[in-house]
């Protein structure tokens, strides 16, 4: 009986330790503004009317002679694929392959190959 009591008291320590005064569960990482759980910087692969391909892990010389076919060979499954639907049409005439951007998305990218999320503002960056 003792030892039943026991647990049950450091069952109800351990729970009330993981919630704060209002008794919500507490986390260890601060809340942070959409858009900032993901954000991507790196260079435009491929683009269409509705989306944009974009690879983080390369640098300008390695994408500079290539060709649309050879860079798809190269970067299969790499990357991140956003959608630009909701983008405006004046951010997007000025988007052009195999340049230098960082895009904002509004969640966290989807787990696929590429990857995938909705951007929700995208910068050009100057190199």
């Amino acid at each position: 009986m003792k030892r039943l009591l026991l647990i049950l008291f450091l069952i109800t320590v351990i729970i009330s330790g993981c919630t704060n005064e209002s008794g919500k569960k507490t986390s260890k990482t601060k809340e942070r503004p959409k858009y900032q759980e993901c954000s991507e910087e790196g260079y435009i692969i491929s683009k269409n009317d509705d989306s944009i391909w974009v690879i983080s892990t390369i640098e300008k010389d390695d994408i500079k002679n290539k060709t649309e076919k050879e860079l798809n060979e190269l970067f299969r499954f790499k990357g991140v694929v956003f959608d630009i639907q909701n983008i405006s049409k004046e951010t997007k005439t000025r988007l052009e392959e195999k340049q230098k951007v960082k895009v904002y998305c509004n969640e966290i990218l989807k787990e696929s190959a590429p990857s995938q999320g909705e951007a929700i503002k995208i910068e050009v960056l100057e190199e």
